[in-house]
């Protein structure tokens, strides 16, 4: 270890002393409503752009309130080998692992950019240039997927990247039970809300298991068995399912293998008597009827499947706008309910069960603007996250009901970084205000160099999380516990925490 990251480690120990919970914790209920807020690949630098869009100042989004914030690390068995290698050390086993060759807070800092700049850009960006492109994609991309991110948060195990809560490392193979799974036999009920998707990687991996995430749906046989979208279905059954994936089935061009449900599973879902059905209807208000379905589900005692989302998978992403200061954001297209409709719907849903409920709301659209470089997609995605969290936060805080948060646990994270942005500090970004970009040979650049990116790819940085409520100390007791010296926890930790706080094993 060279003098630098001697001084390194001095001032992480200074910075981040050890922290206890436990007197804490054993004064506190268990947290009996769970909800996990996603932003896929959502970074620090894509919370500061759109709180300065929205606010004028870096910490201004709603979680940015919240009682208790830290840092994860993302590093799955594929980054962990891809580090090992160049380091000249074994690749990963659960049994005996480092997790410094996963993610070194001495390389890439305990805290994310722009708190902490890194040691080094290589650490994060080397095997990114584009003359890699004869590699693999896994050997070229150090970093997470959002499947194998995902099975961390919701099985609490490093897996590769590409499996959806399926271990398969060391000679074990096998589904991996989720913090869904645990909590629904403890009597609670379960719900997934995406903007994506529901057979996509990051819901799939709380209630569906799969060597391969792109399995999303069985037509015929297949060497993993039952398709994801049938798993959840048709097996796993969650109280709530809202996204997109709808199949447009009255489109000529439709081809059904390039879709997210059968034809068969969707005709079969329109028919169930053990949920209500609502969809995408043209020129129907989408908010309006998924209500409409919540409130039927509700009367019925019926569980609730909302499929919506445009012919490319997805929920649409909110209009934003500025004018005079004022900025709003609003649904381009009524066809669609918003995410914040989704996530209200659920919660009508699921509040009326006894025994509590945990709940994931995934915005995937931060992750599909930072394969384009899009920044103002990013901050559509980002604002409309915020906008999603607030309306959570509003219905816990609705009087005359169980839910407050003396029993909620509202935690917000994401499941990787991406993108690499990084800010000119010459031209700090302005309320309101959206730096120019224009797209030349199919890449997006910023004329006036207000912010560049440094990939369209995943990366290893440090994600945030936030959470408020119920028993939010739990996550404080896995500070440090993989990075001494640092208030750093692992993505796998999370799985754990959610646990404690519910009291369950």
């Amino acid at each position: 270890m060279n003098i630098k990251k001697y001084v390194l480690l001095f001032l992480l120990s200074i910075c981040f002393p050890a922290y206890s919970v436990s007197d804490e914790l054993s004064s506190q209920t268990p947290a009996k409503y769970v909800i996990l807020v996603i932003g896929d690949a959502m970074h620090l630098t894509h919370e500061t752009a759109a709180s300065r869009f929205l606010t004028g100042t870096g910490r201004g989004l709603v979680w940015h309130t919240f009682e208790y914030q830290t840092f994860v690390t993302t590093w799955d068995i594929n980054t962990y080998n891809h580090y090992a290698k160049s380091l000249g050390k074994p690749p990963y086993a659960p049994e005996s692992f480092d997790p410094n060759i996963g993610y070194d807070p001495l390389q890439g800092g305990a805290r994310p950019y722009p708190l902490e700049m890194p040691l080094d850009d290589s650490y994060f960006l080397d095997t990114l240039n584009e003359r890699l492109d004869n590699l693999t994609f896994s050997d070229r991309i150090p970093a997470t997927d959002s499947a194998a991110s995902a099975t961390a948060m919701a099985t609490g195990t490093k897996v590769y990247r590409g499996t959806v809560a399926w271990h398969a490392s060391s000679g074990k193979s096998g589904a991996l039970p989720s913090i869904c799974e645990t909590l629904r036999q403890h009597g609670a009920a379960i719900g997934i809300v995406t903007s994506d998707p529901f057979c996509h990687a990051t819901p799939a991996a709380f209630v569906s298991h799969n060597r391969d995430r792109m399995h999303y749906y069985s037509l015929t046989s297949h060497q993993y068995g039952i398709g994801i979208a049938d798993e959840i279905l048709a097996f796993t059954r969650p109280d709530v399912v809202i996204s997109g994936g709808h199949p447009h089935l009255n489109n000529p061009k439709f081809k059904p293998r390039k879709g997210y449900i059968s034809k068969r599973l969707y005709e079969q879902m329109k028919q169930s008597a053990e949920y209500v059905f609502v969809e995408y209807k043209p020129e129907h208000n989408g908010a309006l009827e998924l209500k409409n379905a919540a409130e039927r589900a509700v009367r019925e005692k019926k569980k609730l499947f909302g499929l919506f989302g445009e012919k490319n998978g997805c929920i649409p992403l909110p209009q934003v706008q500025s004018d005079n200061d004022t900025i709003s954001i609003t649904m381009e297209s009524t066809e669609h309910p918003s995410l914040a409709d989704a996530a209200v719907a659920a919660l009508t849903v699921l509040r009326t069960h006894p025994r509590g409920f945990f709940l994931m709301v995934e915005q995937g659209g931060i992750d599909h603007s930072n394969g384009t470089n899009n920044y103002r997609n990013m901050i559509r995605a980002v604002c409309d996250l915020n906008t999603t969290v607030c309306a959570i936060i509003d219905f816990v805080n609705q009087p005359d009901d169980e839910l407050d948060w003396d029993t909620v646990l509202l935690v917000v994270t994401s499941d990787h970084a991406g993108g690499y942005i990084r800010f000119n500090k010459d031209i700090p970004l302005k309320k309101g205000i959206l730096p120019e970009q224009k797209l030349e040979k199919g890449k997006w650049v910023f004329p006036n160099k207000e912010l560049s990116y440094g990939t369209k790819h995943h990366t290893n940085e440090l994600v945030s999380l936030y959470a408020k409520g119920a028993r939010t100390a739990v996550f404080a007791g896995f500070e440090g516990k993989w990075y001494p010296h640092t208030r750093i926890i692992d993505n796998t930790h999370i799985y754990h925490a959610l646990k404690q706080a519910a009291s369950v094993k």
